[in-house]
């Protein structure tokens, strides 16, 4: 890798598929159904988390009285209605900076918290699963985001060092973790707001993946240095 190379990792939901917004409305139409109250704040704290990390969050808000595994099944049984064709919407600017890293042979990786049949079905349904020379997914780390046990497997997966890789990320804990790494974070905000924590931590916070890339392209020329 030369002086201005570098990897590219992603997380997916929120980042690559618009899949944050929709699963939030799933999810309140079982709670307003149910009468669970609450879920907005638990969503929230579950964002860029794994199903574990998940299932204690849901344990600890709730005492037991709502199962998150059942809860999340009903929830993810409505995702469909709300994508009419049937594949997930991707966020601005995704497929475009998916290919112009591939054009130019950079690196990439998907670290996403999501288990691994999920996201390699919700990659492959999309056709851009080749675009990812690593996938590490939540069920293959022992640690949940904001840990930076994933981005560490998937840059060592790379064969790059950890600080020479760039990541996208919209959730605070996956801003974290990625900091935690010693990877150079960029905050693309989905649901969640930019606090004063990630405005610190987050190398650069940007609007939309069509400014990640003309941000990378900077960096490529040597306008940028990591």
């Amino acid at each position: 890798m030369d002086a201005n190379g570098f990897a590219m990792i992603f997380d997916m939901d929120g980042v690559i598929f618009d899949t944050e917004r929709l699963a939030a409305e799933c999810w309140r139409e079982v709670a307003a159904r149910e009468g669970i109250s609450g879920i907005d704040d638990v969503l929230m704290e579950c964002t860029g988390v794994t199903a574990d990390a998940s299932r204690r969050i849901f344990a600890r808000v709730y005492g037991g009285t709502v199962e998150y595994d059942s809860f999340r099944e009903k929830a993810m049984a409505l995702l469909p209605n709300k994508c009419p064709d049937g594949v997930l919407p991707m966020k601005a600017g995704a497929l475009e900076l998916l290919r112009w890293l591939a054009d130019r042979k950079i690196p990439v990786a998907l670290a996403s918290s999501t288990q691994s049949a999920v996201v390699l079905r919700e990659l492959r349904e999309a056709g851009i699963d080749g675009y990812f020379q690593k996938i590490i997914c939540g069920d293959m780390v022992s640690a949940s985001k904001p840990d930076p046990e994933i981005f560490r497997t998937a840059a060592k997966a790379l064969g790059v060092l950890p600080e020479r890789c760039v990541v996208a990320e919209d959730s605070h804990n996956g801003v974290r973790a990625a900091f935690a790494a010693g990877m150079h974070p960029i905050m693309v905000p989905d649901r969640m707001p930019v606090t004063e924590e990630m405005r610190r931590i987050s190398q650069w916070i940007l609007p939309s993946l069509v400014e990640v890339q003309a941000l990378l392209s900077r960096i490529l020329s040597g306008e940028i240095w990591l």
